[in-house]
């Protein structure tokens, strides 16, 4: 964590936390499998009919979501 958030109130050292860790990474490399474990920790629907790819691009969406959501 960078000095200025570290001197900052709690609340302040929480939201920058949660910021920087909401997005977890989406390896398009990974198996079908890893995927859509990822999926049911972030909470995506419909991830059991879902695609290989589309899980990618749900998880990236998902990703994206939760770091707007964590920074407001």
């Amino acid at each position: 964590m960078p000095s200025a958030p570290r001197r900052s109130p709690a609340t302040a050292q929480r939201n920058w936390i949660e910021a920087h860790n909401s997005a977890e990474r989406v390896d398009a490399s990974a198996g079908k499998e890893a995927l859509y474990r990822q999926a049911a920790r972030l909470g995506v629907r419909g991830r059991s009919s879902m695609t290989k790819q589309q899980l990618v691009d749900a998880l990236r969406r998902a990703n994206t979501r939760g770091t707007a959501t964590a920074r407001t």
